[in-house]
């Protein structure tokens, strides 16, 4: 669960590197290939849609699964 106006909750796999990110503007996605400390970072962020927009949009290969 984050404390964000764009993200609701977000599941790592460490044994995959897939991030599961659910957004309040609907949608789930997941990103391929996304190292441990990115989601480590992304829990621990001030603002974690910044973070996001910042650190893992555009940069990982993503689909939407939902």
């Amino acid at each position: 669960m984050f404390d964000s106006t764009m993200l609701i909750r977000g599941e790592y796999f460490r044994d995959s590197y897939l991030l599961r990110l659910e957004f309040h503007a609907g949608g789930v996605y997941e990103y391929r290939l996304v190292p441990p400390s990115i989601f480590e970072s992304l829990k621990e962020a001030d603002s974690p849609g910044t973070y996001f927009r910042e650190h893992i949009a555009d940069r990982f290969p993503c689909a939407r699964i939902r």
